[in-house]
């Protein structure tokens, strides 16, 4: 099918993108959650400015998500989201002094000597997929 219709990935993630909204659209309806949303969007008005950057800030992630796995691969893009993951621990706890157990410390360390290790000792030259 991909062959027939040479769709790019733009237009996939498009198409993905409309159909969810639209099936959540008709769930909302269904489960009768739009009529609570209403009121709660009338007394929070503020609400639509902070869900239309979310949305923003998500269709950038995904751009970037697409544009790391197509360009040097799934590998990458993983320990990509698992470094950022782990700084974001970090920064939370150094931001918000969210404590930690001894049992969380050793698996914040383990997953950072694996990011290490992984750097040093991973495939010597990293090319992008286009090139292999």
């Amino acid at each position: 099918m991909r062959s027939e219709h040479k769709t790019g990935a733009n237009s996939m993630m498009f198409s993905v993108n409309f159909w969810s909204i639209l099936w959540l659209a008709i769930g909302l309806v269904i489960t009768g959650e739009i009529f609570q949303f209403i009121p709660f969007m009338m007394r929070y008005p503020y609400v639509l400015v902070n869900m239309f950057l979310f949305s923003i800030c998500s269709a950038a992630g995904q751009m970037f998500i697409f544009k790391t796995v197509t360009t040097f691969g799934p590998l990458t893009c993983s320990i990509f989201t698992t470094t950022r993951k782990f700084f974001t621990i970090l920064c939370s706890i150094a931001w918000f002094g969210h404590p930690m157990s001894s049992r969380q410390w050793t698996g914040t360390i383990l997953v950072f000597i694996g990011l290490v290790l992984d750097n040093m000792y991973g495939k010597a030259v990293k090319m992008p997929v286009e090139a292999r």
